[in-house]
């Protein structure tokens, strides 16, 4: 794969159907589970080509970066792809999916909602949803649908109007 230099979707449907033909899989006839395993391992194995090495011993700022150079290199991919880019990436290395969702949001803003997505439940254990007083039951349900808990916050209100937040628990 070497850089991986990504022209078009297709070619990223050609490799996953290479990678189900050397697994036995017929790609006509794939399960979409077959079909996201090949893909994880096609786009796991292009993360480790730019790394030079294993995505699960990198630091989480190379894992970003790796993700960082193959979006940039690779500007036409779908929505689903840099989706499944950044899933393969904090599924190989959990304590990297912040860095890794923040370094392809920063090269895809507008697949932001689906690049949180794809590192929330790929490293839930990673995740903190951390709300204010304002937002706090809509916080709540964002939290329920992604299986993990709000943060402890605390607010302080002063009576000139302005309050002040701490969270009252480590966030990296």
């Amino acid at each position: 794969l070497g850089v991986l230099r990504v022209a078009a979707a297709g070619d990223i449907e050609d490799q996953v159907a290479a990678q189900l033909t050397i697994s036995g899989v017929d790609p006509a006839t794939a399960s979409q589970d077959q079909i996201d395993a090949a893909l994880n391992s096609v786009l796991t194995a292009a993360i480790e080509a730019q790394l030079g090495g294993a995505a699960p011993t990198a630091s989480p700022a190379d894992l970003a970066a790796a993700v960082g150079a193959l979006l940039a290199n690779n500007p036409n991919l779908s929505t689903a792809s840099v989706a499944a880019l950044t899933s393969a990436a904090a599924s190989a290395n959990p304590s990297a999916a912040a860095a890794v969702a923040g370094a392809a949001v920063a090269a895809r803003p507008d697949d932001a909602v689906q690049i949180t997505r794809a590192a929330v439940a790929a490293a839930p254990e990673n995740t903190a949803d951390i709300a204010g007083s304002a937002s706090k039951e809509l916080a709540e349900q964002i939290a329920a649908a992604y299986g993990v808990a709000l943060a402890d916050v605390s607010v302080q209100r002063f009576s000139d109007g302005e309050f002040q937040v701490s969270i009252d628990e480590t966030v990296r």
